[in-house]
């Protein structure tokens, strides 16, 4: 398998439903993957690192 999978281009269904409940803030991403979630939280305004 080449390339990006699309299957796993947007964020964890989870992490989208609950983000309210997260206080705003820094947040430590760690074994991301292809840093779809750091990505997602970073876009909503956190300060994030990724390991």
């Amino acid at each position: 398998m080449t390339g990006i999978d699309k299957r796993n281009d947007k964020p964890a269904r989870f992490l989208v439903e609950n983000i309210e409940l997260l206080p705003k803030g820094r947040v430590l991403d760690l074994a991301m993957g292809t840093g779809r979630n750091a990505i997602y939280l970073s876009h909503m305004g956190f300060e994030v690192e990724a390991q």
